[in-house]
């Protein structure tokens, strides 16, 4: 699979559809505060725990894709 679907797949996992675009560093904090409710107590996203926390999340989803889909485990395979 090309690196640019892996950046397509990644996107699509958190906020949709690929737009085609980066994630914007406010995007992911928006993402970080509304989404996972991880706040400091200044009100600032907590990167730490949020990037840590959507690295997690999107190990768990490929290892879900990677178990369910036999064609998905063939061409990481490959």
């Amino acid at each position: 699979m090309p690196p640019h679907d892996y950046d397509d797949r990644r996107v699509e996992v958190y906020f949709g559809p690929s737009r085609k675009v980066d994630v914007t560093k406010e995007e992911l904090a928006i993402y970080i505060l509304e989404e996972m409710a991880l706040e400091r107590s200044d009100g600032g996203p907590k990167w730490t725990e949020g990037v840590a926390e959507l690295v997690e999340r999107g190990m768990e989803a490929f290892e879900e894709e990677y178990q369910n889909d036999p064609e998905y485990a063939e061409k990481i395979a490959k």
